[in-house]
């Protein structure tokens, strides 16, 4: 059995990438699960009168959950959760990676059958301590997940009064938008202010979401 099979974890996944964490809940999946307002329909009356014209705005996701406070506290407790994990699960993977390095070493000096041994044994380890962190970063995103929908609840009805204020039937994603001349059609700033005032910050439970297991 080559030495080759000895596989030392990577540091990036071992520790989460806690730099990488704080980006994903705010440009990855959790967007596109923010429910939009119910909208009028644009649909022709049953008596067969032309549908009304339509009368869109624009609001940009990614800053709301950027640029609100909600936002920013989840991003604040997300960092936190991801620096608590690097500190729990450091030692055990730099004690890990010693161990491997210290087995590539005397690996060909070894009997066949006790370096298959040693070799089985470390990546049982190697094997044990990546399921950890994987359950530790589902854990985070779940918790994550759930904080979304909160601040997502709460921006929905305040997207619809906008709406109404504004006589709008229709909202669209900025992100959609190839071309638009109007700024005042853009209302994230406006969403932003209103639900900083209604719900300026969010608690992010992991208590919530399934611990993870130890090694």
């Amino acid at each position: 059995m080559s030495r080759n099979r000895i596989v030392i974890a990577a540091i990036a996944v071992i520790l989460l990438a806690a730099a990488g964490i704080g980006a994903w809940y705010i440009f990855g999946s959790g967007q596109d699960s923010m429910p939009a307002p119910q909208a009028e329909s644009a649909a022709p009356s049953a008596a067969g009168g032309p549908a009304p014209a339509p009368v869109m705005l624009v609001v940009d996701k990614g800053a709301i959950m950027e640029g609100s406070k909600a936002g920013q506290d989840i991003g604040r407790q997300v960092q936190a959760f991801a620096a608590q994990a690097r500190g729990e699960l450091s030692g055990q993977m730099k004690a890990l990676q010693s161990e491997g390095q210290t087995l590539k070493a005397q690996a060909p000096g070894m009997a066949p059958d006790v370096r298959d041994k040693r070799i089985a044994a470390f990546e049982a380890k190697q094997a044990a301590l990546q399921q950890v962190t994987a359950k530790k970063e589902d854990q985070i995103k779940q918790a994550v997940a759930k904080a979304q929908q909160t601040l997502s609840q709460k921006l929905g009805p305040i997207l619809k009064q906008i709406m109404d204020e504004r006589h709008a039937n229709m909202i669209v994603d900025k992100q959609a938008v190839v071309f638009g001349t109007d700024p005042s059609l853009d209302v994230s700033m406006e969403a932003i202010k209103r639900l900083d005032v209604q719900l300026p910050s969010v608690h992010v439970d992991l208590a919530q979401a399934p611990a993870p297991i130890s090694p």
